[in-house]
Order: C-alpha cells, then sequence, then structure tokens
C-alpha cells in the first residue's frame, strides 16, 4: 500500500467521511465523463445513415431483443400468429407466411420449434444483421466498443468504493463505528450498478437520429397511441420502435403487450414493499427502514 493510501487511511473518521462524500460525486462525474465519450462518434447523421428499415428503426431503439418483440407484434397483427387463451404462449397457424421481412420468417420459424414460447424465442434468435448494419453506418457500438462503453467508466467509482471499504476494516480493527460509511458505500455500489444496467447500446450520433426518427414520425406517433391495432405491420413496428411498448398496452394488443412485458410481480406486508421484493435492496436497506443504524467512521 502507497505512503499516501496508508495516511488517508489513518484520518480520524469524520475527516474520511468529508473526503469519501467528496470523492464519491467527482467519481461519478468522471465515469459520466468517460462514458460520453466512450460513446462516439456524435454529430448529425447524414441522410443516407437515416435510410433505414423498420428492424433497423428497432434495433436501433432498443437493440436486439426490442427487434425480436416488434417482429413477435407484427406477425400478430399480420394474423400469421395468434395468442393462446389465456395469452401464455404464441399460437402458430400451419400456413406457409409469404411476404414477411427475413427476421420475421426466422422468428415465425423459431417459435414453430419452441411451440410459441416468447422466451424461447428471445433466446434462439441473434438479430445480428441490422445490427451490423447500424454498426457500419455509425449509429451503433460494436460489441467490443459497448463492452468498453460499459466496464471503463466505473473504474472511478469502484476505485473510491474500494478506498471506502479498505476504510470500513480499518474501523474495525480499531473497534470503531462504520455504520454512516458503510451506507455511503453501498450508495456508491448501488449508484455503479445503475451506471453498469443503464449504458447505451448506441452511439451519441445514434441518440441524435433516433430522435430526428421520432420527430419526423408525430403523426405515426398519435395513431398508434389511439389505435395501434389499424396500423400496418411495417409500421407497427416503427411505432413501437421510436414510442416504446407501451402504445401495444390498450386495445386490442393489450393481451400480446402482456404476453411480451408480463408485470413484475411485487411482495408486500400491510401495504408496504418488503425488502425481498426490491423495495430496499437497490439503494441500500440501511437508510430506507430495513435495518441499519447510525454510526460514525472507524479510524
Amino acid at each position: 500500500m502507497t505512503p499516501l493510501a496508508t495516511s488517508v487511511l489513518d484520518l480520524r473518521g469524520p475527516d474520511f467521511l468529508k473526503l469519501y462524500a467528496a470523492l464519491a460525486p467527482l467519481s461519478f462525474a468522471a465515469a459520466w465523463v468517460l462514458r460520453t465519450a466512450l460513446r462516439a462518434p456524435a454529430g448529425e447523421p447524414a441522410p443516407r445513415q437515416l435510410d433505414l428499415d423498420p428492424y433497423d428503426i428497432a434495433c436501433l431503439a432498443n437493440g436486439r431483443t426490442g427487434a425480436i418483440d416488434a417482429a413477435i407484434a407484427a406477425l400478430v397483427q399480420r394474423g400469421t400468429v395468434t395468442l393462446a387463451k389465456p395469452a401464455t404462449r404464441l399460437l402458430i397457424h400451419d400456413i406457409t407466411p409469404t411476404r414477411l421481412h427475413p427476421l420475421e420468417h426466422l422468428v415465425y420459424s423459431v417459435a414453430q420449434k419452441h411451440d410459441g414460447d416468447v422466451r424461447e424465442i428471445r433466446a434462439s434468435i441473434d438479430a445480428d444483421r441490422p445490427m451490423h448494419r447500424l454498426v457500419q453506418r455509425d449509429l451503433v457500438l460494436s460489441d467490443g466498443q459497448f463492452l468498453v462503453a460499459r466496464v471503463l467508466p466505473l473504474c472511478p467509482p469502484l476505485a473510491v468504493l474500494c478506498l471506502g471499504i479498505a476504510k470500513i476494516f480499518v474501523g474495525l480493527s480499531r473497534n470503531r463505528p462504520v455504520e454512516f460509511l458503510v451506507l455511503l458505500c453501498i450508495a456508491t455500489a448501488a449508484g455503479a450498478t445503475a451506471l453498469f444496467a443503464k449504458t447505451s447500446h448506441r452511439t451519441r450520433k445514434g441518440d441524435r437520429a433516433l430522435q430526428m426518427l421520432r420527430d419526423a414520425n408525430t403523426a405515426l406517433e398519435s395513431t398508434a397511441r389511439h389505435s395501434a391495432n389499424t396500423l400496418a405491420a411495417e409500421d407497427l413496428v416503427i411505432a413501437i420502435a421510436l414510442f416504446g411498448p407501451a402504445i401495444l398496452s390498450t386495445g386490442p394488443l393489450g393481451e400480446l403487450h402482456r404476453l411480451l412485458y408480463p408485470p413484475e410481480p411485487i411482495s408486500s406486508n400491510g401495504g408496504w414493499h418488503s425488502c425481498a421484493s426490491g423495495g430496499c435492496g437497490s439503494a441500500g436497506c440501511g437508510g430506507g427502514g430495513c435495518g441499519g443504524g447510525c454510526g460514525g467512521c472507524g479510524g
């Protein structure tokens, strides 16, 4: 351990808490700058970069899984597949579908093999072709670039977290209270987890392209939100991509929305979310009434 690290760990508890409380926000600011830089290029997309088919747009907006879900919605809209009663899987009709997009053909074939199980369909298909086209147009990060953009920005917060954990052990070895520092470390870990989970697969130019496509399709948005079931299958795919799957949640397509995006069960006790349901776990149980006391930081 370096002399600097040793001297920092030897700080009195209140002084270390002040230092940690200053370093943690700075580390997340550095993470944000890093992630922004790694999601290059930026700027206005050229017209040729916006010449996208519906499933290119679906991949741009929601990644591979979003494109697969949009293909399922298109097949339902076309009547090529229907929903079981109750809507727990897809029913595959014994027909030869025609005039389908290649991804729709693939989804249809896989659905036949897996008896319409949506989870198996998603797990069995890798919608790489649209993603590859988007990578070539600088709208989406390649898998390697995405991994770097997701992991490298975690380094500053994790370095601060490691410092905090080391100080916790120092405090415990000296029989000092460390509860406040534990809570700060939990908050740092939760923030790093959120940073890791929310990294976009798009470049900053891809973000701009998606916004331009939304602005150019405001009329489609109005129709989709009021009567999505009346749209042509290709328009439905674009609407889901640009304005979110919530457009399916009402009207005749509501059952499809519940099949694709079932509500997560919430455990409760007397009206309060329990810790087991995730009501506290993501933010640290110490500060929200799920246990944990108050104290200082050992030193």
